[in-house]
């Protein structure tokens, strides 16, 4: 029984008592005998102690036993979010950094390859495995919705929402390199949500403080070590794509 139902109960417990209470009083003649309305008075209050404390009792042994059996649930969907908000943050920093570039002489490259043609694969390459991170979210979300809780449940749905919409544009980015290699293409112009950016970075530090092992070394000893920058220097990068590159133009939106 939920948390919600096991008041209604006792509600409706309490309610049936006073109501009985209530009604005995007026056949007994409440009003005119003091010792009896004494004794009613006293057991209303005793009464209500009671339902106070066994609310108070079943709210902490509900909470004890959903934090318990729901932790490694929980646990695991938070080490999604974790891995994905470090795919999506790390890839859109280097796609939007327009100082980055791949060298052309790498990576198995023919001869005479140009910079503009090695820029093109290696900002793909951000966005290559970054889907299937999402995916994973997705699937355990969907898998233990019922066991991740008040808090974790709309958190995790809210991240992922944010991040399809980061992982559009990063896709919109990369693919306006490649679309520069080509003259029948223009100038590429999208939008990024930067409210939203805000509210992913928000949910990676909320999730570090609810499970503090999630930055353990064991842990992040299969996670990509990396120095993550904050959504404001990110606003910078775009600010700064936006001044070099005349093929690419990306609007920041504010919305709260």
């Amino acid at each position: 029984m939920s948390d919600k139902n096991v008041k209604n109960v006792l509600i409706s417990l309490f309610l049936l008592f006073l109501a009985a209470v209530l009604l005995y009083d007026f056949y007994v003649g409440f009003l005119s005998d003091n010792e009896f309305r004494v004794g009613v008075w006293v057991e209303f209050h005793g009464v209500i102690i009671e339902v106070i404390l066994l609310v108070i009792g079943l709210n902490w042994w509900n909470t004890y036993r959903e934090n318990k059996l729901s932790r490694p649930s929980r646990l695991t969907v938070a080490k999604k979010i974790y891995s994905l908000h470090i795919q999506l943050f790390n890839g859109f920093r280097y796609l939007m950094d327009p100082d980055y570039h791949t060298n052309p002489k790498s990576h198995g490259f023919p001869k005479g390859t140009s910079q503009e043609v090695a820029d093109a694969w290696g900002k793909s390459t951000f966005v290559q495995y970054t889907p299937s991170y999402l995916s994973d979210l997705s699937k355990m979300v969907e898998y233990t919705n019922t066991s991740l809780g008040s808090e974790m449940l709309p958190m995790a749905v809210t991240y992922m929402e944010h991040s399809k919409e980061l992982l559009a544009n990063m896709e919109f980015a990369a693919k306006a390199y490649k679309n520069r290699l080509d003259p029948k293409y223009g100038e590429s112009h999208g939008s990024i949500d930067a409210s939203g950016l805000r509210e992913m970075e928000q949910t990676f530090g909320r999730i570090k403080e609810m499970f503090p092992d999630i930055c353990s070394s064991d842990f992040r000893s299969y996670t990509p070590k990396v120095e993550l920058r904050s959504v404001d220097e990110l606003i910078k990068l775009i600010e700064l794509s936006n001044a070099k590159l005349s093929f690419l133009r990306m609007s920041i939106n504010n919305n709260t």
